[in-house]
């Protein structure tokens, strides 16, 4: 729940500051960001994996009540993440993922903060699948990002991902003073994503009606997130 609270106090922070360039003074002349247009998903380091969120929900269903609503908000947030999954697995070749997923380096690896449900969806395909990413990083380590097309400001990044520029805003979380990475979270909030289901609420009272039509040895899995769910029939 803790989560849900932080990341719409920081959707809060966002809009009421509309006026404010929220790349610009967030990289400040600490930072830079960069993006690319196409990066293979093998070559990124999610935090979370789809295999590891069904484990652990797969765990929760054996082993406690299906009431989700009693559950740990962070097991919910788990649980209605496997809907975004099937859903947008089953949206991918009409609805490609615009969205870049936000990384740092760390020892080497481009770590995801922000992006693991779009890796999640696209691993289904195959760890070839490419996605757009932004990376931030201090300024003394600009250098090595001389393939990627710099981002300055939010006009840059919305125009680089093909959002509308009338309709799109910028909404982040600053990393911590003296981290080597400028953000943990960003959100591009889009018209062309406002049907996505972004309330956890919403997608947990479906998944809750959803569970009610499954065997008590239902377990959630790779063949079920490619299976077309009309999710509309739990709305």
């Amino acid at each position: 729940m803790w989560v849900r609270v932080f990341l719409s106090l920081t959707y809060l922070l966002s809009v009421n500051n509309s006026m404010t360039d929220i790349l610009k003074t967030a990289l400040g002349t600490s930072y830079c960001m960069f993006y690319h247009p196409a990066i293979t998903i093998d070559q990124l380091t999610p935090v979370q994996t789809f295999d590891g969120v069904c484990q652990v929900v797969n765990r929760q269903l054996s082993q406690h009540n299906w009431n989700l609503t009693t559950w740990p908000g962070y097991l919910q947030d788990e649980i209605t993440r496997l809907l975004w999954v099937n859903l947008f697995y089953q949206n991918l070749d009409r609805e490609p993922i615009q969205k870049p997923v936000l990384c740092h380096q760390h020892h080497g690896q481009l770590v995801v903060d922000c992006g693991d449900t779009r890796l999640m969806t696209l691993a289904l395909k195959s760890s070839t699948v490419t996605v757009s990413a932004v990376v931030t990083c201090l300024t003394s380590s600009a250098d090595q990002y001389s393939a990627w097309t710099p981002v300055t400001q939010d006009a840059d990044l919305i125009a680089a991902g093909g959002f509308d520029p009338v309709h799109t805003k910028i909404l982040i979380t600053p990393t911590a003073t003296g981290s080597d990475h400028a953000m943990s979270w960003m959100e591009i909030s889009s018209s062309s994503t406002a049907h996505h289901m972004h309330s956890v609420d919403q997608r947990l009272a479906m998944m809750q009606k959803y569970l009610r039509t499954q065997s008590r040895d239902f377990e959630f899995d790779a063949d079920w997130a490619r299976n077309p769910i009309n999710w509309l029939e739990f709305a």
